[in-house]
């Protein structure tokens, strides 16, 4: 861990397991990395400017330029950076040390340039999550969520479908639904309960597909840069499309190849491929939160006090009632397709409860089931 000290940017960002780190979700340099980085904050810099040059050096295209055009810009980019040095020759022998930052901005700017010149364009903005989120907002009012916590955070959305947003992720949606449909935007990682609604269908966009629900439990993974979205289904089923495809129907273009998934069913989608994978049984275990991709919340005669605990589990929200008049309270349900207000709702309603959010903790209060 202590060699990484001495590590700058450019280091960093040659650095196989820093690399993982950025491009993928892997649990084991995501823990690494946050820990070493609560170690040694003052490296905070360094790391960032690596993982800016880390994700741009993977969106950039393949060149097909001679060594000739080559030379000229490796040249441009060191009189750029020597008419820089010589402003400050106070600095010099430190200059690199103290400014890298500077430098790298130049480079990376220098670079961008010639490759937008000389290079075709690449995917258009507007299929990437940023480019349909500002679409959206033409159209919608619109609310986005951002979770940098260790813990998966809840979002409850204007239908009262619930979303789990998992850590390094984004959602943005409407303040008020349209009357027609239900359209959503992530990026990241989210376990999704919608309310079923058969007369407004549900829609995530989620870089470069779109997933249909009308009421039903399912993941989708799909964060920036990620050539390979998943989606998983825990209950019901979803109808997966190109976003492309999609947008394009809507303006007279013909209909999109679509896929259908049902209740245990897992697919992968690069492009127009998608390859089918049955889910984990046994997925590995988080570190923010109970898997509630396994979790049935079927229950018979089963005690409040259970209940409460397995809901705080999966859902990492904090419940208070008064447990010597609810807690053995037995309650027979089957809540395994519903989002959580429902759930509380049903809950509540078994054992003469209601229930109200204060601060983000819910509170249940009831007479008892006496």
């Amino acid at each position: 861990m202590d060699h990484y000290t001495h590590f700058c940017a450019e280091d960093f960002a040659r650095d196989d397991f820093f690399i993982l780190w950025v491009r993928s979700a892997d649990l084991e340099a995501e823990t690494f990395w946050q820990n070493w980085l609560e170690t040694y904050p003052f490296k905070r810099g360094e790391v960032e400017a690596a993982r800016q040059l880390v994700l741009m050096m993977r969106h950039l295209p393949e060149a097909d330029v001679t060594d000739e055009e080559i030379d000229v810009l490796k040249r441009s980019v060191y009189d750029r950076i020597e008419r820089v040095e010589n402003r400050r020759t106070i600095f010099r022998g430190s200059f690199f040390r103290r400014h890298w930052w500077a430098v790298a901005a130049t480079v990376a700017a220098l670079v961008s340039g010639y490759l937008w010149f000389f290079l075709p364009s690449s995917e258009p903005a507007a299929w990437e999550y940023s480019g349909i989120v500002t679409e959206a907002a033409r159209e919608y009012d619109l609310i986005e969520v951002e979770n940098q916590s260790r813990e998966v955070r809840l979002v409850n959305l204007p239908d009262s479908s619930s979303v789990l947003l998992r850590r390094g992720s984004k959602l943005t949606y409407p303040e008020h639904f349209h009357k027609e449909k239900r359209e959503i935007y992530l990026s990241g990682e989210a376990f999704f309960e919608i309310t079923k609604d058969p007369e407004r269908p549900f829609y995530v966009f989620a870089n470069d597909i779109v997933t249909r629900v009308v009421g039903t439990s399912f993941t989708i993974r799909a964060y920036p840069g990620d050539k390979q979205v998943s989606v998983a289904v825990k209950t019901g089923k979803v109808v997966v499309s190109s976003t492309r495809g999609h947008l394009s129907q809507r303006t007279g273009g013909a209909a999109p190849r679509e896929t259908v998934l049902a209740p245990s069913q897992q697919a992968f989608f690069i492009g127009e491929k998608v390859s089918f994978a049955e889910p984990d049984p046994q997925p590995a275990a988080r570190s923010d939160t109970e898997n509630i991709e396994t979790v049935s919340f079927e229950y018979d005669e089963t005690p409040l006090r259970v209940i409460v605990d397995e809901l705080m589990s999966a859902y990492a929200i904090n419940i208070v009632y008064d447990e010597t008049v609810l807690g053995d309270c037995p309650i027979t349900a089957s809540l395994g397709d519903v989002p959580l207000a429902e759930k509380l709702n049903l809950i509540c309603k078994a054992v003469r409860a209601g229930y109200r959010t204060v601060e983000g903790d819910i509170l249940i209060r009831g007479e008892g089931c006496d």
